[in-house]
C-alpha cells in the first residue's frame, strides 16, 4: 500500500535551503555521494547527454544506488523525445476493426515496464526523496545471543 501525500523532500535539499526540518530526520540511511557510471544498456545520444546533465545537476545528493532510478528517468526522457518525433511524422496511435483508435502496444508495454522499474526503485530506497521516509535504528543493543535463542530468552 502506498504511503498517503507528496513523497518528502530529500534532506539534502532541505539542508541545502537551509531548512530546519533537515536536522529532524537523523534516522534515514546515509548513502556514499558517489557519482554513479553510465549503464552499458542506456543506448541513444539524447538519454545520455540527459544523463550527463542530471548528474552534474543532483551531485553531492546521489550514490551509485540510484544508477538505475536515474537511468530509468533518462530512458524516459529519451523515449518522450523519440515518440514526439514519430508524433510529428506518424501517429502513434492504431486504429482497430471497429474503427476504434488505441495506443500502440509496443509503447504499452515500454511504459508498463518503466513504470514497474521505477516503482520498484522507489520501494528500496534508491531515490533520494524515497530515502528520506526509511528509517534506520541507530546501535541495537547486541547481548551475544546467537540464532534462535535471541528470539526465545527473556530479558
Amino acid at each position: 500500500m502506498r504511503k498517503r501525500g507528496p513523497k518528502p523532500t530529500p534532506t539534502i535539499k532541505l539542508a541545502n535551503r537551509g531548512s530546519w526540518r533537515a536536522k529532524t530526520r537523523g534516522n534515514e540511511p546515509q548513502v556514499k555521494n558517489e557519482i554513479p557510471c553510465c549503464p552499458a544498456w542506456l543506448n541513444g545520444r539524447e538519454a545520455k547527454a540527459e544523463w550527463r546533465w542530471c548528474v552534474k545537476q543532483l551531485d553531492g545528493m546521489i550514490g551509485k544506488i540510484d544508477r538505475t532510478a536515474l537511468a530509468a528517468y533518462c530512458d524516459a526522457f529519451a523515449d518522450f523525445l523519440k515518440y514526439r518525433e514519430l508524433a510529428d511524422k506518424t501517429r502513434p496511435m492504431l486504429q482497430t476493426d471497429k474503427g476504434n483508435w488505441v495506443q500502440s502496444p509496443l509503447v504499452a508495454m515500454k511504459n508498463r515496464a518503466r513504470d514497474a522499474m521505477t516503482k520498484l526503485a522507489s520501494e528500496f530506497g534508491m531515490t533520494p526523496s524515497s530515502r528520506s521516509r526509511v528509517q534506520v535504528t541507530k546501535g541495537s543493543k547486541d547481548d551475544g545471543k546467537q540464532g534462535k535463542q535471541r528470539f526465545f530468552d527473556a530479558g
